[in-house]
């Protein structure tokens, strides 16, 4: 959920897709069991993305532009949305099998970081490498399931894995120290994204 826009929310699902929502949507949808339950059902679908190639299995905004998402699951990849257009601002592919988790730096608005089925934990910096991993952590022998910023101490980010192990990991100042240039690059990319590859 947008923590601007407390009224929509974007959902995905395991068969690809993604959706903006609205709490307040009127519009009635047409149900097949109409004759036997005269329910009136409302979609809260305002807007559908471009579809992934299957379940997506995290979803963050950015806390930098309140326009941008990030999404990852099984296809594999991660994708940088606007929640203004259908297609994918930016694809990234890091071949690490599926991803579980993806979250956005609480200090850096041109980084984040996913989890991945091979346990490892991937960090991106937009403006060091682009579209290309920046550091990759082996963070577990088996699946990482989830990844965490620390809020108040954003130097670190907390990792849990399938075997039930929670790890805490001290980053680099390079992913915790905000450079004055970074907010126009996050600002350029939702506008004029890296060219498609």
């Amino acid at each position: 959920m947008n923590k601007l826009d407390r009224e929509s929310f974007i959902v995905g699902c395991d068969s690809g897709g993604l959706f903006k929502c609205s709490f307040s949507n009127t519009e009635i949808v047409n149900s097949k069991w109409e004759d036997e339950f005269p329910v009136e059902l409302k979609s809260p679908v305002q807007f559908t993305f471009d579809s992934q190639f299957g379940p997506i299995y995290s979803i963050n905004y950015s806390p930098f532009h309140r326009n941008l998402i990030l999404t990852c699951g099984t296809d594999s990849e991660i994708k940088l949305y606007s929640i203004l257009q259908t297609d994918s601002l930016v694809t990234f592919c890091p071949e690490n099998g599926y991803l579980y988790d993806i979250e956005w730096s609480p200090i850096r608005p041109c980084v984040f970081a996913s989890a991945s089925n091979d346990g490892n934990l991937l960090l991106y910096d937009l403006m060091e490498n682009g579209k290309e991993i920046c550091q990759t952590i082996k963070a577990s022998e088996g699946s990482l399931y989830s990844l965490n910023f620390n809020q108040s101490r954003p130097e670190l980010l907390a990792t849990g894995d399938n075997l039930g192990v929670v790890k805490i990991w001290k980053l680099s100042s390079k992913y915790c120290k905000s450079s004055s240039s970074e907010l126009y690059i996050l600002n350029e990319i939702s506008e004029k994204p890296f060219e498609k590859s």
